[in-house]
């Protein structure tokens, strides 16, 4: 980026994809008042384009049209032109991307829609190219288009999105729950599972055709099938597919983690950008496989992402970076691929032979002429002259790549994401047993509980972003579930009640800023956000769980442990008003149907009462994390009676040895003091 070139009024925003415009020609304003003022008082309507910093098209669409002089004059004369980073303003994508669903039929990004001067959507698409190609016209064509309707007949387009809007609304409203204190039933995961079995890929695994998303939470609910019918289906669809994708180019072979689709249905070809939420949820996902199977290539994939995330991904100050870009030196992918040519460079014909037999190597290429890095036979029948070749021909490889130029990363802090880092890492430790997972995640925690919440008497105002020192735009629903959630999880792993305080702070927050009574759910947005033309209620989920079903799981994880009845009675109702998505469209409901899973399947609730050997103590356990037990949530109960926790209550350490007493299904069993 230049600095010496003009700018426009992105100049001075913290987000990186905004910095990425800002010596655009065309005269972008962020999202807010002023844009919305000039719109008003020159009557001209509003070009809205959102998109991301690690988005290929997005960078395509830039050099192609918003670098390009022409196009930028059409814009700026006939438009208020207002860039979006959608990771920054989810609920302004989802509004706008639902907008456009109705319009076209599909969405993705660059995201472009054209608003009234009130916000409200009347045209839109995603990318448009810069010439004129069969069945896309371009976008100076679009832009003449709209600009012309615009002045011709601006009541005919204001009327149009009008209505629009009253879509949007309409498709809002919730039905009253059922009544009755009865949770949806069961059957909703058995029928979940088996539209599952209907859509997947028995051949490659995954769940339809291409493009291919990992689906991590329907992959969970296959998990809990399983352990809940011991239906073996359930579970080999689970571990072909984490297979396939542990071998497949979707995941880099050489530094780790994985990218954030693949292209194509064999897990071969991705789109390179790698997510931090990606990476968060498939470390859960795999560490959940490695408990239900002992699988060790399972335990190995976990540990891959961890070890990414913690030398890649993590800042000084110990919190989760974003993304990194698809694209380096303009081109896609070029970072992770090879030439042949350049494999005989780093390594000995000696090594590159026999390498060949474990790995994707030929010389034609296998993408586009280029090699992929991509394992081709089993890790289990790996020999150990194989695994030892490529044990050291990894860091060859990872030393050499270095050198390239990098993908540019985003570095700022989303609450969300890092949340359920947070809880992956805590997981990490509780199943793996290696502390710098569990200090990883407590201090990321610290740094989010000291920068990014405001503390108002007994509840925590919570922010969404953090960059360069600075919190901005108030937290959504997600980031409020999934931070509670977190800290569910860290209490679960080094027992410090601190997390839980914290955590019952923000979920007082939460139902005041989000709960709405008269349909028994959540919004996505608070009270406190502005400019909305409708607040929605995201209950399905994306490539992330839905706010709806994060926020029923943290109701029902706190609820359990602190006794909350009132929160235990929102995600009751959550999931009552939800039932009818959840029996029609399961596939898009994973996180509300894990959320039942742990309401209905025989919770088991642990409570461990320290004896006088710590060594006694740490084994029991330990021997609780180990197996797969989902719903089971463990607590410690030292020489000091908790007074959040009131299951500890009357329970004490028999014979002064560890003492373990099992709750199942809201039944206690006789206490246990051996060590099971």
């Amino acid at each position: 980026m230049n600095d010496s070139l003009p700018t426009n009024h992105l100049k001075s925003e913290s987000s990186l994809y905004l910095q990425q415009h800002a010596h655009n020609p065309v005269d972008w304003y962020p999202w807010g008042e002023q844009a919305f003022q000039k719109a008003r008082s020159e009557k001209k309507p509003i070009f809205l384009s959102i998109g991301y910093s690690a988005c290929h098209w997005c960078h395509v669409m830039e050099r192609e049209s918003f670098e390009d002089s022409r196009t930028a004059t059409l814009l700026n004369k006939h438009f208020i032109n207002i860039k979006v980073d959608r990771e920054e303003h989810p609920e302004l994508d989802r509004i706008y991307m639902t907008a456009v669903q109705l319009l076209i039929g599909q969405g993705g990004w660059p995201l472009s829609v054209f608003l009234t001067p009130d916000l409200q959507p009347f045209y839109g698409g995603t990318y448009f190219p810069p010439e004129d190609r069969p069945g896309f016209p371009s976008f100076i064509k679009i832009i003449a288009a709209v600009a012309s309707a615009w002045e011709a007949r601006k009541d005919n387009v204001v009327q149009a999105a009008s209505e629009l809007t009253g879509t949007l609304h309409e498709m809002e409203k919730v039905f009253a729950p059922s009544q009755g204190n009865a949770p949806p039933s069961v059957a909703l995961l058995d029928n979940a599972v088996g539209i599952s079995k209907e859509n997947y890929d028995t051949l490659n695994g995954g769940f339809g055709k291409a493009p291919k998303f990992f689906h991590s939470m329907e992959h969970r609910i296959c998990l809990r099938h399983w352990k809940r019918t011991q239906d073996r289906r359930s579970l080999e669809m689970a571990v072909q597919t984490l297979d396939q994708m542990a071998k497949g180019g979707i995941c880099d072979q050489i530094g780790g983690g994985f990218h954030r689709y693949s292209t194509d249905g064999q897990w071969l070809v991705p789109h390179f950008e790698k997510m931090l939420y990606d990476n968060a949820l498939l470390i859960e996902l795999y560490l959940e496989a490695f408990q239900a199977t002992c699988k060790q290539t399972y335990k190995k994939m976990a540990k891959e992402i961890l070890e990414y995330v913690a030398r890649e991904m993590t800042s000084s100050e110990g919190v989760f970076f974003s993304t990194q870009d698809a694209d380096s030196e303009g081109e896609e992918g070029k970072f992770y691929t090879w030439s042949y040519a350049e494999l005989q460079q780093v390594l000995e014909k000696e090594t590159l032979d026999p390498l060949s037999s474990i790995l994707d190597l030929a010389p034609s290429g296998n993408w586009e002429g280029k090699i992929i890095p991509r394992i081709i036979k089993p890790f289990e029948n790996w020999t150990d002259q194989e695994l030892g070749i490529w044990n050291a021909t990894r860091p060859k490889l990872f030393e050499y790549r270095k050198n390239r130029i990098a993908p540019s990363r985003d570095e700022k802090l989303i609450t969300m994401w890092n949340a359920l880092m947070i809880a992956s890492m805590a997981f990490g430790y509780r199943v793996l047993n290696e502390e710098k997972w569990l200090n990883a995640a407590r201090r990321a925690a610290r740094f989010i509980l000291s920068k990014l919440v405001r503390y108002d008497g007994h509840t925590g105002t919570l922010f969404h972003t953090y960059k360069d020192g600075k919190a901005s735009i108030p937290g959504f629903l997600d980031d409020y579930a999934a931070l509670i959630t977190a800290l569910v999880a860290l209490y679960e792993s080094d027992f410090d009640e601190r997390w839980l305080n914290e955590a019952l702070a923000l979920s007082q927050t939460m139902v005041l800023e989000f709960w709405d009574e008269s349909a028994q759910t959540f919004f996505s947005t608070g009270s406190s956000h502005k400019h909305l033309i409708v607040r929605m209620r995201e209950f399905q989920d994306s490539a992330l769980p839905s706010g709806v079903g994060l926020a029923a799981t943290a109701c029902i994880k706190l609820g359990r442990l602190t006794d909350h009845s009132d929160l235990l009675e929102k995600a009751r109702n959550i999931l009552k008003t939800y039932e009818p998505a959840m029996q029609k469209n399961p596939q898009a409901c994973g996180q509300l149907l894990i959320a039942l899973s742990m309401l209905i399947e025989r919770p088991s609730d642990v409570v461990v009462v320290a004896g006088q050997s710590k060594q006694e103590t740490d084994q029991a356990i330990w021997s609780l994390w180990k197996p797969f037990e989902p719903n089971r949530l463990v607590t410690l109960m030292s020489d000091k009676q908790s007074t959040l926790i009131p299951m500890h209550r009357g329970k004490k350490a028999l014979e002064g040895k560890t003492t373990l007493y099992f709750c199942e299904g809201g039944t206690c069993l006789p206490p246990v003091v051996s060590v099971p």
